[in-house]
């Protein structure tokens, strides 16, 4: 199924622009409202936490409402990482190679949030249809859903469960770059001349994992955006319900 870039934004934005009504606060009551400002107040001057009053929408409906939101906090933490692979503010405190590594552990990890993210939608899509009796197929919209992330994220998640479970695993290009800062490091305490060779061997090494990494990092949004967009657009009976009823 191939969607243009205004298409997979369409259906990206569907459920929020639905949606956002539920978030006037125009709408709220008084006492809800007091309540929800002493709440932000007290996390705002680090006081002790004042709980906000229950919703008032079913269970169900609040737990699909946050899945949705869930998943664009997700999509937009890769635009960060982009941003931390290509730019290094420690001035030596951490060195670049731990910057990068911690940079891409960051990334995967997130794979995998996305990942857990979809099944927490897909799940509450299936709870909030059955209450409210929504005839939809989401046995297969999920399994197509759920295969097309593993399609695309199959190598980050592989890659995180090996550094979790077995070994401190990262890519070759980026372990290249520690690996030449212990030869800089021992040629240095040995006053060595190849010294500067090793230092511009690790800046090349240093910009090829960048771009790399850089350009992961755009890829893996731009398959989360279209991912997501689908999964909304294929559940649309169900968010749009949820709107449709919260609006009366």
């Amino acid at each position: 199924m191939k969607l243009s870039d205004a298409d997979i934004h369409r259906d990206l934005q569907a459920p929020f622009e639905a949606l956002v009504p539920l978030l006037d606060l125009k709408k709220m009551s008084k006492k809800r409202l007091s309540v929800a400002n002493k709440s932000v107040m007290a996390d705002l001057l680090g006081e002790e936490p004042v709980p906000p009053l229950p919703s008032d929408l079913p269970p169900q409906a609040l737990n699909l409402f946050y899945s949705i939101f869930h998943l664009y906090s997700s999509i937009g933490r890769f635009e960060i990482y982009k941003k931390m692979f290509k730019y290094y503010p420690w001035k030596g405190r951490i060195t670049q190679s731990e910057h990068i590594q911690s940079a891409y552990y960051l990334f995967v990890h997130e794979c995998y949030i996305l990942e857990e993210r979809l099944k927490n939608y897909l799940n509450a899509s299936k709870c909030y249809a059955e209450s409210n009796s929504i005839r939809i197929d989401l046995k297969s919209i999920s399994s197509l859903i759920m295969k097309w992330h593993k399609w695309v994220f199959g190598g980050p998640l592989r890659a995180r469960g090996r550094h979790v479970h077995e070994d401190e695993f990262v890519p070759r290009e980026i372990n290249r770059i520690g690996l030449l800062d212990i030869m800089i490091l021992g040629t240095r305490m040995k006053k060595s001349k190849s010294t500067s060779v090793w230092e511009a061997l690790r800046r090349l090494a240093i910009r090829d994992a960048k771009k790399t990494w850089i350009d992961n990092c755009e890829s893996a949004e731009k398959s989360a955006r279209q991912i997501v967009a689908s999964a909304f657009s294929l559940t649309r009976p169900i968010w749009s319900h949820l709107a449709a009823s919260s609006s009366r």
